[in-house]
């Protein structure tokens, strides 16, 4: 990533081996590090959210959270609140409240 480009440098190397890099250079401007304050209430309305985690064995991993309409509350525009509690198909030790931040 860079201050001009939200892309990794994995994401930018897959954009060129598909031949997409024209079409991705546009969305840049779409990529953003907060939810806009519009979208707050889209989001709590989700049944699903995506997260990724690194595992024990060092790898990305990533997963889907689902609950009822609520469980996803994003109190602030940069910080998600996940009710973990609401979610069966995860480690027993992650069944509580948890908050992950985005730096």
């Amino acid at each position: 990533m860079t201050n001009n480009n939200p892309f990794h440098q994995g994401e930018l190397e897959v954009q060129k081996l598909a031949g997409e890099q024209t079409i991705a250079s546009r969305l840049t401007r779409l990529v953003q590090n907060s939810i806009p304050t519009r979208a707050l209430d889209f989001v709590r309305q989700q049944s699903v959210i995506w997260i990724g985690i690194e595992g024990l064995d060092s790898f990305p991993w990533a997963f889907p959270l689902f609950g009822s309409p609520g469980f996803i509350n994003p109190d602030k525009e940069k910080q998600i609140e996940i009710n973990l509690k609401a979610n069966h198909s995860i480690p027993v030790e992650w069944h509580s409240s948890c908050v992950f931040r985005r730096s």
